[in-house]
Order: C-alpha cells, then sequence, then structure tokens
C-alpha cells in the first residue's frame, strides 16, 4: 500500500485480503506506522511507533478486525481495530496476503 492515503482499490483489495487469508486460517502480517493521533489501543502518545503486528481475524457486522500485537503496549496483545485504521495505518508500508 504505497499510496498515504490509501485509494480506494487499495482499500477493497485489503478487506478482500483479510476476508480470503482469515477464511483459509492464513493471518495478515502488517506492516505499520502509527502517529500520534491514529494508533492503536495502548501504544505510547506523543510518538510515532514503526511496527509489525497480525491480523488474525475479522468481523463484518462491526467493521472490524482482530489484531495479535507482540509490543504489548500497555497490556494490549489482543484487540479489536477499525478496519479503517487498519487501512490508514499500512501506508506506505505494506502487508502479507
Amino acid at each position: 500500500m504505497p499510496n498515504d492515503p490509501p485509494t480506494q482499490a487499495q482499500i477493497d483489495l485489503l478487506w478482500s485480503d483479510v476476508i480470503a487469508d482469515m477464511d483459509s486460517n492464513h493471518p495478515i502480517v502488517a506492516n505499520i506506522v502509527a502517529p500520534p493521533g491514529n494508533q492503536p489501543p495502548g501504544y505510547p502518545p506523543g510518538q510515532t511507533i514503526y511496527h509489525y503486528f497480525t491480523v488474525i481475524g475479522y468481523d463484518t457486522l462491526h467493521n472490524t478486525v482482530l489484531i495479535a500485537d507482540s509490543a504489548s503496549f500497555n497490556g494490549w496483545q489482543i484487540y479489536w481495530l477499525n478496519f479503517s485504521q487498519l487501512a490508514s495505518l499500512i501506508p506506505p508500508k505494506g502487508y502479507s496476503a
């Protein structure tokens, strides 16, 4: 996902990849950039964090993804993240699919 913000086509492909990979029991590894104001739960405020985490599930009803985060910032190791936030965290890096 080289475009920041990502294009709608890139966002649609990410959602499609999440569903296909999770339905095949294959997690997605995402390389993220989390700046202040756009951070997952527990991340240190005021810092930009460059990190990898794993998408291990999804919920189409709530448009969320389940994250396994080895950093465990403030104890948050498994958490739900809004899909649009996931899509905004990946650029300009990438993810495995």
